[in-house]
């Protein structure tokens, strides 16, 4: 758990793959550095779809998932697009087949 008087250098919002790449890069750069990722979701590793390809899709409309819907779209009958992303760590990784 984070104490409220702890402090950083860097603070990376998000752990999808491109925050922990950033947090990563940070850390090569300079081992000495505190970073900080913070997710909105949770570790996926214990996730019962996480380590079959085949079952990702299993994954769309799940608990980590955040079912977003895009605005009325107009050369779409008018009607909303769903967008997949995930709140967990590993971000869109994990729910597109690790791709």
């Amino acid at each position: 758990m984070i104490q409220a008087d702890e402090s950083y250098d860097y603070l990376v919002v998000g752990g999808g793959t491109a925050g922990c790449v950033i947090a990563s890069r940070l850390h090569e750069r300079e081992p000495t550095l505190s970073i900080l990722v913070i997710e909105a979701g949770q570790r996926l590793n214990d996730h019962p779809h996480m380590y079959q390809p085949l079952e990702s899709a299993l994954l769309h409309g799940s608990d980590i998932d955040w079912n977003y819907l895009t605005t009325d779209q107009k050369n779409l009958d008018g009607k909303p697009k769903y967008n997949c992303a995930v709140r967990g760590l590993s971000g869109g990784v994990a729910i597109n087949s690790g791709m």
